[in-house]
């Protein structure tokens, strides 16, 4: 199971992940500032996701994480349930 959350203008560093309860945050912000003679700008770009994790998602192994050209892609190891019973008919 993946998550593919498009961040654009953000850093890894920028970007905070947490998963608590089956339910993952992903949370980013940047401030930016130009001054210049003729005009001051300033502006401010957040981001939040909160995605609920189906139960086979593996919370307690540590998912594998990519940052790539503004999208943060999240993958997650399947928790290994009960297999199926085949049952015999008498």
């Amino acid at each position: 199971m993946y998550i593919e959350a498009s961040v654009p203008g953000l850093t890894p560093s920028e970007i905070d992940v947490t998963l608590e309860n089956k339910v993952l945050w992903i949370r980013g912000s940047k401030k930016e500032a130009q001054d210049n003679k003729k005009y001051h700008y300033r502006s401010k770009k957040t981001y939040s996701y909160q995605i609920s994790l189906p139960e086979s998602a593996d919370e307690n192994r540590e998912p594998e994480t990519k940052y790539e050209h503004g999208v943060l892609t999240i993958t997650f190891s399947k928790t290994k349930g009960e297999m199926a019973k085949k049952i015999q008919i008498k």
